[in-house]
């Protein structure tokens, strides 16, 4: 059901795995950013800007639905040379540079890159678990955006999701998925998680002031919605293009199929549209084309497909089994 992905792809060993990854997003028809990065690098290894400026020279520049950013080491794990020097790479080429942080407080390079002035619209920080409100706020305040992926956050030990200090700076998450082979890849499983998560945590400061559970929401279904949507667009730098259905944006569309028995009767379209499964998306529209018609994918071979999967999920099975150098 998603017109658009911010593919972090951080497992692009040669030059061919980053064109296989690319051409695998142009073949699907779906809008995305490409966030390139590269595997098993040592904190002191800056990005590789080589790849990154042959993608900026290839068709890609040019493709309609494609953009490319950097998945970056980040501060949280790189020297504070090699975070500089990989922030300044990305605003250099007017880039979305998107980084981890999680499992601990702020490393020392965080600081320097903040020294550096690096930090902006442009810098999207995944988790955000373990910063302080001061290093949030200064986050914000920079016009930084946030992506959560609250299923995983809280089910592997990266930390809780920080929506709520997001929400008391007047800000607000956008939303992801993390670790597909372990959980959902669904977007509004995501809000529905965060929604869940962060209106339990702000009854439970209620019954700890007052004795009582809250008799209204903290957090509406409609900023839940906005978190996969608007914010989505932003933290992706694709504001100014989706996100957002009126005149001049993209016609990027997801329409639900309301009648099935788990929506219906439909008297509140919000919560319809947040409580919708993949299996209610009857179709889906990118930039003014539909990839998916009455329930069915359109120009895809779904048996090839599946057997594709199939062979591959084998494989890697094969050696995980075997200890023949695949790893999970």
């Amino acid at each position: 059901g998603s017109t658009t992905l911010g593919d972090w792809s951080h497992n692009n060993a040669t030059p061919e795995h980053t064109d296989a990854a690319v051409e695998g997003l142009q073949e699907s028809g779906i809008r995305a950013v490409f966030l390139h990065g590269a595997p098993n690098r040592g904190a002191d290894v800056a990005h590789p800007l080589a790849e990154i400026d042959r993608l900026l020279d290839s068709s890609v520049r040019v493709h309609p639905l494609l953009t490319v950013g950097m998945a970056i080491a980040g501060p949280q794990y790189s020297t504070p040379d090699v975070a500089v020097a990989d922030l300044r790479a990305a605003a250099e080429r007017n880039l979305v540079a998107s980084m981890h942080q999680s499992g601990g407080q702020p490393a020392a390079a965080w600081d320097a890159v903040r020294r550096a002035g690096l930090f902006g619209p442009l810098t999207n920080v995944v988790h955000g678990a373990g910063l302080s409100h001061d290093w949030i706020a200064g986050l914000v305040e920079a016009g930084a955006s946030f992506t959560s992926t609250p299923e995983n956050e809280l089910g592997h030990g990266h930390g809780a999701p920080i929506t709520g200090e997001l929400l008391r700076l007047g800000a607000a998450p956008s939303l992801g998925t993390d670790t597909e082979t372990a959980i959902s890849g669904e977007i509004l499983t995501a809000a529905r998680i965060a929604l869940a998560h962060q209106r339990g945590l702000d009854h439970e400061q209620h019954r700890q002031a007052t004795g009582l559970m809250s008799a209204t929401a903290s957090v509406t279904g409609k900023q839940a919605l906005s978190w996969a949507t608007v914010e989505g667009a932003r933290a992706l730098g694709l504001a100014d293009r989706v996100g957002r259905l009126e005149p001049g944006m993209q016609a990027d569309l997801v329409v639900i199929d309301a009648r099935a028995l788990n929506l219906w009767p439909a008297h509140d379209s919000i919560a319809a549209a947040l409580h919708a499964s993949v299996a209610n998306i009857e179709a889906v529209m990118i930039a003014g084309r539909w990839r998916k018609r009455d329930h069915r994918l359109v120009d895809a071979d779904l048996e090839e497909v599946r057997s594709r999967l199939l062979e591959s999920g084998e494989r890697l099975s094969g050696h995980l089994h075997t200890g023949t150098g695949a790893r999970p």
